[in-house]
């Protein structure tokens, strides 16, 4: 699922004019984590946004920390005309960019754990193209033997990177209902 947050701090969320809280949203995939306990869960985060003080992006990384997501995408601020940001006035892009590297930094070391945790175990993978295809969760995984486009097949999972797993198909596949 994704479920866009863009920041932890509910300061920022007001002056973003989100219709939520920072409360609102952590009891919201409390929820869905209750309902679906398997399920990955993305988001995007903007960082450097007009006014973000040190304290706003600290809540921002600390929400990153206690949701744990198994990946997001993670935006720079920067103006666009005619939005009422607009006129509010910008970080230096030193001080964004240095925001910018520390969240993914994080986003990127929770996701490889959680990836990580996937090693020998055995998922189905809906091939896409190039040997490549998705787990259920939507994690990325290069299949290491040809296989077609629309497959599902048992692959067992033998590594995981920053952003894909690897695994070897497993014999009798097919056995998901192809």
């Amino acid at each position: 699922l994704h479920l866009p947050v863009q920041s932890g701090s509910n300061t920022m969320l007001k002056v973003m004019a989100r219709n939520y809280t920072r409360e609102h949203y952590l009891a919201l995939v409390a929820r869905m984590r209750r309902a679906m306990p398997n399920m990955s869960l993305s988001t995007d985060i903007i960082v450097g946004f007009p006014g973000e003080t040190e304290d706003d992006f600290q809540q921002t990384l600390s929400l990153i920390e206690e949701v744990q997501f198994d990946w997001g995408f993670i935006f720079k601020y920067s103006t666009r005309e005619g939005t009422p940001a607009a006129s509010l006035e910008c970080h230096p892009e030193s001080l964004i960019e240095e925001r910018h590297q520390r969240c993914l930094e994080l986003v990127d070391r929770i996701a490889l754990a959680k990836r990580s945790k996937l090693v020998g175990t055995t998922q189905e993978v809906l091939v896409e193209e190039n040997n490549f295809g998705r787990t259920r969760t939507n994690y990325k995984v290069h299949v290491n033997h040809h296989v077609a486009p629309g497959e599902i097949v048992s692959v067992r999972i033998t590594n995981a990177q920053r952003a894909t797993l690897e695994g070897e198909l497993q014999n009798g596949n097919a056995a998901f209902g192809n």
